[in-house]
Parts: C-alpha cells; structure tokens; sequence
C-alpha cells in the first residue's frame, strides 16, 4: 500500500510543476513584455491540472491500462493500445482537467466542457498518438516516465493556450463562412 501512495505522490507532485510550468509558459509567450504573471491562475491550472489530468493518468496507467489492453509490439497490438489509450484516457483527462478548472474558477462545469472539451480532445488526438507510438514502442516501462514528462510539458502548455486562446471560437466562426 505505501508503494501505491508513494507512486501516487511522486507523480502527482511531477503534474504540478510541469502544470506551472505550462501555464506559465503560456502567460510569458502570449502576454505583452513587462505585463505580470497572473499567478492566482498558475495556481488554478495548475490544481485543475493535478485534479484532472493527474489523477486520470495515475488511475489510467498505474491501475488499468495493461489489463485493458495487453502489451505487445505488434503493429496491430500497438494501434489498439494508441486508440485505446487516445479514447478513454485522453477523454477522460481532458474533461477532467476542464471539470476541476471550472470549479477553480467559480465556473459552471457543464458549460466548461461543453465550451473546451471537443477543439482540446481533437488536439490530444493528434499530438499523443505519434508520442504513444514511440513511447510504447522504443521506451521501456520504467523509461516512459522521463519521456512522458517532457512530451506532458509540451502538451500542458498547448492546453493552456488553446484554453486562453478559446480556439474553439475561431474554428466556428471559420466553419460558420462555409
């Protein structure tokens, strides 16, 4: 049992630095030169970004991944584990990540996800399937974490922005013209 809370805690803790790290990223890159952090929303990202993604991911890979889905190399056995994977857990934490974001910010939850979920699982799509290639197959099991992490780093600031960005609004008025 202290193994699992021991796991837990070492990988939760990793989700809250590359969290701040993410959102604040973010808020360097896309506020004007000399503008401040806006750090009560690093902390808000960053609790939605344990609280949502974290857990789903610790729950995910350390308890149900593998008996879900068997590990192989074939490209058959791969594909599935990248669908499988991309399907439940990429669904699941983006809108668990959106859900704890929302009643950090005082915001109706529904409406939180309804509003980011679909521009941000379609982006999950894209940017984890190549990486779930490699990492299940070049990584070893004890080697994904450190890979994992980075590629998380990434991924967090991309959310980040597509969360600050409301990109969803600019894909429906551009589908709105057609």
């Amino acid at each position: 049992m202290w193994q699992v809370v021991k796991l837990w805690s070492k990988n939760l803790s990793q989700f809250a630095g590359l969290m701040f790290a993410a959102e604040t990223i973010q808020q360097k890159v896309t506020k004007e030169p000399g503008e401040p952090v806006d750090w009560g929303q690093v902390g808000r990202v960053t609790a939605a970004g344990v609280g949502g993604i974290g857990v789903v991911c610790c729950a995910w890979y350390f308890h149900i991944f593998d008996r879900v889905v068997k590990p192989g190399f074939t490209l058959q056995r791969l594909t599935l584990r990248v669908v499988v994977d991309g399907t439940i857990a990429g669904g699941s934490s983006v809108a668990a990540f959106y859900a704890c974001l929302a009643l950090v910010e005082r915001k109706p939850v529904v409406r939180m996800i309804r509003e980011n979920f679909a521009h941000s699982y379609f982006a999950s799509i894209v940017y984890w399937s190549p990486i779930q290639y490699a990492n299940f197959y070049f990584f070893k099991k004890h080697q994904r974490v450190i890979f994992i992490a980075w590629m998380t780093l990434i991924w967090n600031t991309i959310l980040c922005f597509l969360k600050k960005t409301e990109l969803h609004d600019v894909i429906e008025k551009d589908n709105s013209k057609t």
